[in-house]
């Protein structure tokens, strides 16, 4: 066609419609030979592939074979198909642009909800990033407050154990204290019995010392003198021990005084047998008399003896 040479062109398009192999180029082959028909100024020819043509369901196909059916028609001055061509035209025409629109529309409407969707998306993951954030934050704040609360404890529990510490050393020191001044006291008193006379009548006072046989079972005799030396020593031995004991128990005569003055002192029953010159029992009896009848002491546990000696 090029070539201007439009019979051998027909030819070759009659070849090529015998040898089509689908029903969708057949518009095209019938669009080409009304165009060749009409370089030939063949119109009825023309005008009948053109109508062919035009009833094709490919729009474009139908579109072009109407606008060329009308040029045709409107040469040979034939107004009123002409019109209905151009209309045809004019209808497809529009269907086209309306199908390319509705296409770019809904192609802008997927655009928009894809956009919209990798929006949500994104917003989704923004949003579990934060509550993920949150947790974190929540999670390494619990675990600061829990680890600054362990280390204060810590630190105190250390605190009260070094000062527990502390006050066992002072009062491991303190006990140590008092027992060397105890000792010290207990060296001065017995330096003090040692010196007055009495004390050496006494044997389980001095048990270190040699002493007669015969001497241990004989009685012992104590004066007025002695009496009165005896309760001033222990008095003065023991942080006015006869003057707390006369406020604290007024009952108590000047015997039962003098008799815990040596109960105060460690003098055993058999020396104090041989001073009162009565049997042991005896003097266990008074023991107790004492305890209950003077100091009120019902208690079993409680001897006369250690209520003296922690007096």
């Amino acid at each position: 066609m090029e070539r201007k040479d439009y019979r051998q062109a027909l030819k070759y398009l009659q070849l090529l419609s015998n040898e089509r192999r689908s029903r969708y180029e057949i518009p095209h082959y019938l669009l080409l030979r009304g165009r060749t028909y009409a370089a030939l100024n063949q119109t009825d020819s023309a005008k009948y592939y053109y109508q062919q043509a035009a009833t094709s369901t490919s729009e474009f196909i139908a579109m072009e074979a109407n606008a060329l059916l009308f040029n045709l028609i409107n040469q040979e001055d034939y107004p009123e198909q002409a019109f209905y061509s151009k209309q045809k035209e004019n209808t497809i025409k529009n269907n086209i642009l309306g199908n390319i629109n509705s296409k770019i529309q809904r192609r802008e409407f997927n655009e928009l909800k894809l956009q919209n969707e990798l929006y949500q998306l994104h917003f989704q993951q923004q949003k579990h990033e934060l509550w993920m954030l949150g947790i974190i934050t929540a999670l390494l704040s619990v675990g600061f407050i829990a680890f600054f609360f362990y280390q204060r404890e810590k630190k105190e529990r250390l605190q009260q154990e070094n000062l527990l510490l502390h006050k066992e050393a002072e009062l491991s020191g303190l006990r140590e204290k008092e027992i060397r001044q105890r000792n010290k006291e207990a060296e001065l008193r017995e330096a003090l019995f040692r010196r007055i006379s009495f004390f050496h009548k006494l044997p389980s006072l001095h048990t270190d010392d040699k002493q007669d046989e015969s001497a241990a079972n004989s009685k012992i005799v104590v004066t007025n003198t002695e009496w009165a030396e005896v309760i001033s020593v222990v008095n003065d031995a023991f942080d006015n021990f006869v003057v707390r004991l006369q406020q604290a128990y007024p009952s108590l005569g000047e015997k039962e005084i003098g008799f815990c003055c040596l109960v105060k002192i460690n003098v055993n029953i058999q020396d104090l047998s041989d001073i009162y010159c009565v049997s042991k029992a005896a003097i266990t009896k008074r023991k107790y008399r004492i305890k209950t009848d003077k100091l009120g002491i019902t208690d079993e546990n409680i001897s006369l003896d250690s209520f003296l000696k922690a007096f």
